[in-house]
Parts: structure tokens; C-alpha cells; sequence
């Protein structure tokens, strides 16, 4: 019997991931940037996200999530525009946000507004 293994580029995922089609916004420069996104996965690690063609962002970003009123602090795991993978390193619930970060809270209540 032959010894198969996985090539250590493969990691397995650490959460679940679940198909879906939500909207949220992608923020960075202390709320100066934001842009609107397209949720592809979503998951308790990280998401999958679609921008658009000709956008780039940096290597750590705040991601909100408009549906459940929910933000991280995600650092871009991957690239393939206009797909970005995004790994979770903080959640932040936007009911209850931080002073400092409360730009994020307006900018998911003004997304709430348009829905």
C-alpha cells in the first residue's frame, strides 16, 4: 500500500464554510475608504469576498458584514481579482462598538438605511 499524503501547501479549513450572497463593505485608512462588497463564503474564520476588477485593498482591513451587524478586523489571506480571501483576526459587534471604532458602526447603519 502506497503512502499517501497531503503536500504541506494544504492546510484544511479550521471552520465550516457556508455558501451565500450577502452584501457588506470593506473599510480602511481609520473609515476614510470604503467600499461596498459582494459576500461570496462565510465562515466563523473568514469570508470570500468579490470586489471590483481594478480594486486593490491592503494586507489588513476591517470587513462588516451588513446582514448580522458584525465587523473584523481581517488580514488578506489571498487575491485572485475580484476575489479577495479574508482570515478573521478580530470580531467586533457593531451594537456595542468601541469609541475609537465607532466609524464603523455609522457606516453599517447607513448601509442598514439603504437596504
Amino acid at each position: 500500500m502506497s503512502d499517501i499524503r497531503k503536500s504541506p501547501a494544504h492546510k484544511p479549513r479550521l471552520a465550516a464554510r457556508k455558501r451565500v450572497l450577502f452584501g457588506g463593505k470593506i473599510v480602511h485608512g481609520d473609515g476614510a475608504f470604503s467600499l461596498d462588497c459582494t459576500i461570496r463564503d462565510l465562515s466563523d474564520a473568514g469570508a470570500k469576498v468579490t470586489l471590483g476588477n481594478r480594486v486593490s485593498i491592503p494586507a489588513e482591513v476591517y470587513f462588516i458584514d451588513q446582514r448580522s451587524g458584525v465587523a473584523h478586523l481581517a488580514q488578506v489571506a489571498w487575491r485572485r481579482t475580484p476575489n479577495f480571501g479574508l482570515k478573521f483576526l478580530t470580531r467586533i459587534d457593531l451594537a456595542d462598538v468601541p469609541k475609537e471604532l465607532g466609524y464603523l458602526a455609522r457606516l453599517w447603519n447607513a448601509g442598514k438605511s439603504r437596504q
